[in-house]
């Protein structure tokens, strides 16, 4: 691995070094110098967890600038790690705006996507795995980048990418407040380059997105040659630009995003890496002297076609059809072959589904940076699904304010999902494969339709517990299939161990609905059946105290003994006692205690728990006493009784679903049989209006 130095050029003023146009990895090893300059160094922090400890990250980011062409740039990173320290505190110290340095043995950042890179030279330097040394006989120089993009040859551009251009501020719009102290105002720029088709200049619309006032302290003109919208508040920028407009100078804007979508529409913004600068080389001086830009009127122009703002789509006004975890993963990004499902986009609802809380080192936004989009795990009695959820999704669901309040939450490790969930989500035909035929096979043949749909969450909420599956829910039962990585609802006695899965839960065979009993694989009710599964949910009823135990690294277990079932609750000598182990936080401890209120006798909650801890519980014969429990709810006296005839038709749901349910995953569905047939929810949370759901029969 190459070392990043700081070090005294060896090298003699008269070597011939390589344009940097020519750095690849092949020129990067083979040899090669490049003589640079460095441009706008910045540290990029992040803020992380490890070991429950808050800490920051730390990447430092720079361009480097061939010094004999600056329309030759690139950029470099150094992320920080505990191995490098010395050399990145090294390099951050050193690396000054207009240091020059010979380049060798360059290294590349293997996972930069080109997608996200403005410069032209699309490899980013990994500082960490090059040589840098430093030209000390040659004086520093503020070696600024010169883009070379011009504004009329953005209408090559197809899919969301970064770039650079140096253009004349054209017009000014007006500060337009948004939420979170974010704002934005629209910027027209020109650089005299010609519509293809009606040969008038072009005018780009660029909307610049900032803090409506600056989060930190910006820096002065006399500072930076540049400013960020990263750290320069709205008046600063606007000031800043119309200053230019007033001077009649050009503009360099540095990694703003650019994108067309499949009508032929553009969108032009900024992005959390944008950075302008009063331009400078031969395009500049141009531009700050071209008389016709100077007066430009309406009718010499001709503008970017704008993608239409759209409205918040308001996800709670649309019903979406009833599924369930494992069916939507079979055909959530495949075609299917049945025109009702293919032909355009079309809406589900989950109801009574487990969210899996995002992990500490889990990244929670989206490429832009700004807003919350990642990936939610979660799973029902079919077993699991992995989709992305939106930012107001994910805020509705958890009960936070905004973004910010979500990030601090999750960084303080105080984020809290719902222990169960209703979520609506979004499947319509991917862009990508606009021109791909339907597939005529089973919707979970994996073949080159995969990804044919885009898939996501975009409306979530805690369940409602006083909403059981309804009579209509039953006809998804033949598609579900078999999976053990699911989440069942018991009684605690109906808990066993197993040898080969996490646990198992040992169902009564119930009364077959008449419209299945032709497929039912067991017909026969009152019969034990047991059904593996990944997680258990259960409602219970502790009479005692939690005990605290220090778990190590800031985390705590908590112990409370004699928890009883609360669909079991009777006669109260011959209750059968758990004890229920779970760990939190010193921030979450509270959440997970099942602590008796001072004026009550009893605390309710409902628990999903993940394995058997009791060792003497060696088989499914015999008795489970003690259980792992990953999240809890606390629930008020009318909220438990309201939920336990709901539980008892859960349980009934999930026998009914052992003994309907077969493998489907070699079978084709048919336009007769298939998840479309499924009827609509209209409000979360509720399944399909009908006929209630019996009660689960322990007994024959």
């Amino acid at each position: 691995m190459h070392e990043a130095s700081a070090n005294a050029s060896a090298a003699q003023p008269a070597t011939k070094h390589l344009p940097l146009s020519q750095l690849n990895a092949a020129s990067g090893r083979s040899g090669g110098t490049w003589d640079v300059a460095v441009y706008c160094p910045f540290a990029d922090k992040y803020e992380y967890k490890w070991q429950n400890k808050p800490r920051q990250g730390v990447n430092f980011v720079c361009t480097l600038v061939c010094a004999d062409d600056p329309s030759q740039y690139c950029q470099a990173h150094f992320k920080k790690t505990t191995a490098n320290a010395s050399k990145h505190a090294q390099t951050m110290e050193t690396f000054k705006n207009g240091q020059r340095f010979v380049m060798s043995r360059v290294g590349f950042v293997s996972d930069a996507k080109a997608a996200y890179v403005s410069a032209p030279l699309k490899d980013v330097v990994d500082l960490s795995k090059t040589t840098m040394d430093r030209l000390l006989q040659m004086p520093d120089s503020a070696v600024q980048p010169v883009p070379k993009p011009t504004v009329a040859g953005s209408s090559d551009l197809g899919t969301n990418q970064f770039f650079d251009v140096t253009a004349r501020v054209h017009e000014v719009g007006e500060i337009r407040a948004h939420e979170n102290n974010r704002s934005s105002f629209l910027v027209n720029i020109v650089d005299g380059s010609l519509d293809k088709d009606v040969a008038k200049i072009k005018v780009m619309p660029l909307r610049i997105y900032c803090d409506t006032v600056a989060t930190h302290s910006p820096c002065s003109a006399a500072q930076t040659p540049w400013i960020s919208v990263a750290t320069g508040g709205c008046d600063q920028l606007k000031k800043f630009l119309e200053e230019q407009v007033q001077n009649n100078t050009a503009v360099s804007f540095y990694c703003i995003s650019g994108a067309q979508d499949d009508q032929g529409k553009y969108a032009f913004r900024t992005t959390k890496s944008t950075f302008l600068a009063t331009a400078t080389g031969p395009k500049a001086e141009k531009l700050n002297t071209d008389s016709v830009l100077h007066s430009l009127r309406a009718e010499d122009t001709v503008s970017f076609e704008l993608q239409a703002a759209r409205a918040a789509r308001d996800w709670s006004q649309e019903q979406g059809k009833e599924t369930s975890c494992k069916l939507l993963a079979s055909f959530a990004r495949t075609a299917t072959g049945i025109a009702e499902l293919d032909s355009g986009e079309t809406i589900w609802q989950l109801n009574w589904v487990v969210p899996t809380e995002p992990s500490q080192a889990q990244n929670l936004k989206g490429n832009d940076g700004t807003r919350l989009w990642f990936p939610l795990a979660i799973r029902d009695i079919s077993g699991p699904i992995v989709l992305y959820i939106t930012e107001q999704a994910a805020l509705k669901l958890t009960g936070v304010v905004d973004a910010a309040e979500f990030d601090q939450l999750h960084a303080d490790n105080r984020l809290r999902f719902p222990v169960l969930a209703s979520v609506k989500v979004w499947r319509k035909p991917s862009k990508a494969s606009a021109e791909q035929p339907a597939s005529t096979q089973c919707s979970t043949d994996q073949s080159a339709h995969d990804n044919a749909f885009d898939c996501y969450i975009v409306d979530a909420a805690p369940q409602n517990k006083e909403e059981a599956p309804s009579v209509p829910s039953t006809r998804l039962l033949p598609m579900l299939g078999n999976s053990v990585d699911n989440v069942l609802p018991a009684r605690l006695d109906m808990v066993r161990k197993s040898e080969h899965y996490a646990m198992a839960v040992q169902y009564i065979t119930q009364e077959v609905p008449a419209e299945l009993i032709k497929i039912a694989s067991k017909t026969a009710a009152g019969v034990s059946m047991s059904r593996p599964c990944a997680r258990g949910l259960a409602l219970v009823l502790s009479t005692k105290r939690s005990e605290p135990f220090d778990a190590g690294g800031g985390g705590h277990k908590l112990v409370t003994k004699d928890v009883v079932d609360y669909l079991s609750a009777g006669s109260n000598a011959t209750q059968k006692k758990y004890t229920l182990t779970s760990f939190c936080t010193l921030q979450t401890v509270t959440d997970f205690k099942l602590d008796p209120p001072p004026r009550g006798k009893n605390q309710a909650a409902l628990i999903t728990f993940t394995g058997v801890l009791n060792t003497d519980a060696d088989s499914a014969e015999q008795p489970v006493t003690s259980l792992l429990v990953d999240n809890v709810q606390q629930l008020q006296p009318e909220e438990a009784e309201a939920l336990m005839p709901v539980l008892n038709k859960m349980i009934y749901f999930a026998a009914l679903a052992g003994q309907v349910s077969r493998k489907r995953d070699n079978e084709p569905w048919t336009a007769d049989e298939s998840p479309a047939k499924a009827l609509t929810c209209r409000v979360l949370g509720r399944s399909p209006t009908g006929p209630a759901l019996p009660d689960y029969m322990p007994e024959p």
